[in-house]
């Protein structure tokens, strides 16, 4: 194996949405920030009076998975090594390309300003290098640009398979890809029969941040 392209598939990372922008709770927050209340992270822990007039609210606003996850991971001696690739796919098919050099606030508040640049800007440099870059883009393309030869969903509903097995698998392969859900509950909502194999690796759900580590981890030990 040479990296492991690692995305985290249908992360609940956006900005305010238009439809609930005027709400008091939003503007509130926006003053507070001094920016648009469009140029603004959404998070259920702060709007979530203003969230239950959108679809699947219950679900939304949930940029700590992601800041959590890519916390766990991109710490790790397999990105050190330089065998990991992570992207990050949203919601609304804003893919987040990520330096394996980058190095993320590790202070949520900080990170979210990061994130809201990016939106804004499309892309955060140092040094005339590229950290961070976002793309419109449906997980199937993305999948397809990164060209993998051996393709996983981790999925609860899956064959159940214990970590050091799948690992093991994806090892033989030179560019594999791992698809883990970075949503709070539920389903996938987009088709991923394009993947080789669904599994899940352990009986009852769990979070991103674990699954994520769990991977890499057995990756860089086996």
């Amino acid at each position: 194996m040479k990296a492991l392209n690692l995305i985290l598939a249908e992360a609940e990372l956006e900005l305010i949405p238009k439809e609930i922008a005027e709400q008091e709770v939003i503007k509130k927050h926006a003053r507070k920030r001094g920016k648009k209340a469009s140029e603004l992270l959404l998070d259920s822990s702060l709007h979530y009076k203003a969230m239950r007039k959108l679809k699947d609210f219950r679900r939304r606003g949930r940029p700590d998975i992601v800041h959590i996850t890519l916390l766990s991971i991109l710490d790790s001696p397999l990105n050190r090594e330089g065998k990991l690739r992570v992207y990050v796919h949203t919601r609304n098919n804003d893919c987040i390309f990520i330096n394996p050099e980058v190095r993320l606030p590790r202070n949520y508040a900080r990170f979210c300003g990061v994130i809201e640049k990016l939106f804004k800007e499309g892309e955060i440099k140092s040094s005339n290098k590229t950290l961070l870059e976002i793309k419109k883009m449906s997980i199937k393309e993305l999948v397809e640009k990164i060209c993998s030869d051996f393709i996983v969903v981790f999925d609860e509903k899956g064959k159940l398979e214990k970590i050091p097995e799948v690992a093991n698998e994806l090892k033989s392969y030179e560019k594999p890809c791992a698809i883990i859900g970075a949503f709070p509950h539920g389903s996938f909502k987009n088709d991923y029969s394009f993947a080789d194999k669904a599994i899940a690796v352990y009986k009852e759900p769990l979070s991103a941040w674990s699954t994520a580590s769990l991977l890499v981890n057995a990756l860089y030990i086996l």
